[in-house]
This record gives C-alpha cells, structure tokens and sequence, in this order.
C-alpha cells in the first residue's frame, strides 16, 4: 500500500491495530502513519513518540540497536 493519506485507509489500519501502536503498545486516540521514505509503503501506525524514535534514527537498524545496547549497559540490564 502507498502511502496512506486517505481517512478510509488510515481507519482501516487503525482498526486492525486495535488502536495500539505497532512498537509500544500501547493505546492513542491518534496515531502517525509510519511509511517507508524511499518506496512510499505504509509499515503501520506508531503513536508520536515510537514514530520520532524511528524518524531521528535514521531508520536505520544499527543505530537503534546500539541504543539499546547502551541503554542496557547504563541501566545495568541485559
């Protein structure tokens, strides 16, 4: 699916989500339409801030993952 800018398509999505964002879980009365920047392809609807992660990461894998390598270091998880 291109990217989604039409209230059918984006409620369609929204409804198969249950409302829930596609990363945390959790539950928005609004969400963002995550898409992928060179295809246009709808991935899912994230809310504001899951959607800000994966904007300032670049979409790029590795630095999401040494994020949390880091987070997990500092916070003394593993």
């Amino acid at each position: 699916m291109k990217q989604c800018t039409k209230c059918k398509e984006y409620n369609l999505l929204y409804s198969y989500q249950d409302g829930n964002c596609m990363i945390c879980g959790e539950q928005f009365n609004i969400l963002c339409v995550d898409h992928n920047h060179e295809t246009g392809e709808v991935r899912g609807l994230l809310c504001q801030q899951c959607n800000l992660i994966i904007g300032n990461s670049k979409e790029n894998p590795e630095i999401l993952e040494k994020s949390i390598n880091y987070l997990r270091r500092e916070l003394g998880v593993r």
